[in-house]
């Protein structure tokens, strides 16, 4: 064989990689400059990268909460923590409780237009939330479901 028809193989091999996703662009021009490069630089590129195939989701997703209440609370918020049990039986109602603290996530507060707390936000299956700052509202309508 002569080092034409090597280098022409060697290209080839390197095209090939590079098609399979096996070896990245740098590392293809890299090892087209010398077929030593492409004995190191492969062996170690197709130990390392591994070729990506898509991830298929399953087509059922499962099922949301139908009623779902987001709390708007601070640590510092006497009412919050006096409100407390009745958000506890909210809960035991069956109802999806999500607690932010309004002074971790500032951008949820502003998102959801808190301007007080606690704020509740209900959600009753596919209906608007309703907004509130008294929990034993929510746990009324709750108990009337």
């Amino acid at each position: 064989m002569t080092n034409k028809s090597i280098r022409f193989y060697y290209r080839l091999a390197v095209a090939c990689l590079l098609v399979l996703g096996v070896v990245d662009v740098s590392i293809a021009v890299k090892s087209a400059l010398s077929p030593r490069t492409l004995k190191t630089t492969a062996a170690v590129t197709l130990v390392t990268t591994p070729v990506v195939k898509p991830v298929t989701t399953p087509t059922v997703k499962p099922a949301a909460p139908k009623r779902q209440m987001i709390v708007f609370t601070a640590t510092w918020c006497v009412v919050c923590q006096q409100q407390k049990p009745t958000v506890a039986k909210i809960e035991a109602a069956g109802v999806k409780v999500w607690r932010i603290d309004i002074d971790e996530r500032p951008d949820l507060a502003s998102k959801y237009g808190v301007t007080a707390v606690p704020t509740y936000v209900f959600y009753d299956g596919d209906k608007e939330g309703t907004t509130t700052h008294d929990a034993h509202e929510i746990l009324k309508q709750v108990e009337n479901l």
